[in-house]
């Protein structure tokens, strides 16, 4: 697991490094998926630098997957930081494996073309 923080002031989530994609992902507030429930979400509402980009996106496969909105906030991860950081804010997840997992989001370390937008 790896520590990034989202938002002013900055919330911490522990997110699955992803070396096949190059997405950033976190559960949102407005997830009322039953694995949302067990895990920390982003409360964008308490964000000063919170902007919603209002577009539907989707991840997944044959086993299940994830459904939400993109956004932009302030984002760091180790001593690397970005305003305006394009990522996504989860509102449904019909994917079981994400129920037991710790993990409150991923990190994307793959090239920018494997990225959805």
């Amino acid at each position: 697991m790896a520590e990034i923080w989202i938002g002013t002031p900055p919330q911490k989530f522990r997110v699955l490094p992803d070396t096949s994609s190059a997405n950033v992902w976190v559960y949102d507030e407005d997830c009322a998926a039953v694995a949302c429930l067990y895990h920390r979400n982003f409360k964008h509402d308490e964000s000063a630098t919170y902007i919603e980009d209002e577009s539907d996106f989707e991840l997944g496969n044959s086993d299940g997957g994830v459904k939400g909105v993109k956004a932009y906030d302030t984002v760091s991860f180790g001593s690397t930081f970005a305003e305006k950081f394009h990522f996504g804010l989860i509102r449904s997840v019909d994917f079981i494996d994400y129920l037991a997992s710790d993990m409150e989001g991923v990190i994307g370390l793959a090239n920018p073309e494997s990225s959805l937008d």
